[in-house]
This record gives C-alpha cells, structure tokens and sequence, in this order.
C-alpha cells in the first residue's frame, strides 16, 4: 500500500469519526428515529456508509411500495459511489428514503447494504425495486428481498441499446423496426415469436449482448411487467430527471461528511 493510499485510508476513517458522532450526538437530539450504519475494516478503507433520517423513515412506511436504487454518482472526493434510496409521492415530488456510500460493488457489498436498508425500514420489503442493469445488484435483491419485483431502469437499458446492437444496424437497415416492434408487443406470444424472428433474420449470435438481454426479459420488457405497479419510475425521463437533480448537489469535491447533513 502506498503512501499516498495510507493517507486517503487516514482521511476516510477521520471522517467517519465525524460522521459517526454528527449521527449519534447532533441527530438524536433533533431526530430520534435518525437510523446510521456503516461498514468498516479493521485495517482497511470504509466499505460503505448508509444513512437515513426520520422524515425518510416516515415517508418510506407511506411509499415504500416502489423503491429506486441507483448507483451512478461517483461524485465525492474520496470516488465513492453515491447510491440514494428514492420515489416519487403523489405529488410527483422525489423522496429520498436514503442514502448510502460505496467503496465498490461487489456481491457482499450489496448484500450488506440490503441488509441494512431493510433494518432500518422496520423489515417492510419493498413490492418493486428498479435498479441499473448490474449482476451483483441482482443477486443481492433476490437474497434479501425475495419477495421483490426487480426491474432494470429504461434510461439505462436505452444507453445500452443505443450502443450495443451498433453492428447490427450497420449490416441491417431495418433492424431497428424490428427490434422496436419486438419490444412492444402487446403479448408474451407475440413477444417469443418475434425474437424467433429476429434471430433468424438477422443471425443473432447466442453469446451476443441481445442474447442475454433476452435471457433477462423479466426485468425490463414491458409485455412481462405490465401487471405491477410502478408509480411512474420507470421511463427514461424520469430517470433524467433524478440524475440532474443529485447533480446540483454532489460533485467531485463533496466531503464524506457533506453527505449527511
């Protein structure tokens, strides 16, 4: 280990002091259902920080049906993903349930995590839970929240689908119809039938990125999720929206302790 890696470690850890006393003093005075938990090795670096207050608490045990987990902002001086808990009302308000850092992502990690957000909110598992396209993610949402519908964000898959299928399009003029005509079909009939299709016309290898996105089919083809209620978080605009909302927040200078105000 460097230098230089000994002294963010240093740093970190200080850190966490502070955001460990903010927490346990400051908060319990003012907030008393204010719920804190982090994971932190013996000898090493903070693997992850989750936080939330009791306003958050309160709102989940009103929302919590659906629950968005994003992991995208990198954005804290120490790289650290920035992973918020959130919904939107009946208001069409964002609800932050909560929040939590990140030193990687791995299986453990958010399993851990899980873990801890589902302590904290009383045991209650949400009904629907939309997260980015991740394999770790998934595995943790099926251990701790059995339960769960698990679906993959439209915004994400919509960047994946602008760049991936990029050889397909340039051998085939017409392929994107067809992919958006196999996407939304009104029935699961339909939908294999038109994949079937697809893969004959248009040679679609078995190890091809659209191969395993059929493989995964139940997590973001609507014909599959059109029985569950996801109270508006599921396109791509919204998704927009709540990245440029935490972007006038966060930035690649925001302190650990920044984070839990």
């Amino acid at each position: 280990m460097t230098g230089h890696e000994l002294e963010i470690i240093q740093q970190q850890r200080s850190q966490v002091s502070a955001l460990r006393e903010k927490n346990n003093v400051e908060k319990t005075v003012l907030d008393g259902a204010h719920f804190f938990a982090m994971d932190l090795a013996s000898d090493g670096p903070l693997r992850s920080v989750f936080w939330a207050d009791g306003r958050s608490r309160e709102a989940y045990s009103q929302f919590g049906d659906v629950l968005v987990f994003n992991v995208t902002y990198k954005t804290n001086k120490f790289r650290m993903q920035f992973a918020p808990f959130i919904r939107v009302n009946h208001h069409r308000q964002f609800i932050l349930f909560g929040g939590a850092l990140l030193e990687d992502e791995k299986d453990e990690t958010f399993t851990c995590l899980s873990e801890q957000f589902l302590n904290c909110m009383f045991n209650k598992s949400p009904n629907v839970i939309i997260t980015e396209q991740h394999g770790a993610m998934r595995n943790a949402i099926k251990n701790v929240f059995p339960k769960a519908r698990h679906q993959y964000c439209a915004w994400h898959i919509k960047k994946h689908v602008i760049e991936h299928p990029q050889p397909l399009r340039s051998r085939y003029s017409n392929f994107d119809e067809a992919y958006n005509k196999w996407i939304k079909s009104m029935t699961i009939t339909e939908f294999e039938s038109r994949w079937k299709k697809l893969q004959e016309k248009y040679s679609i290898e078995e190890n091809s990125w659209l191969s395993n996105m059929y493989k995964i089919r139940q997590h973001w083809v609507k014909v599959y999720l059109k029985d569950t209620f996801f109270a508006s978080m599921t396109t791509s605009g919204r998704s927009e929206s709540i990245h440029s909302y935490f972007d006038g927040f966060v930035n690649s200078s925001t302190m650990l302790n920044e984070f839990v105000v």
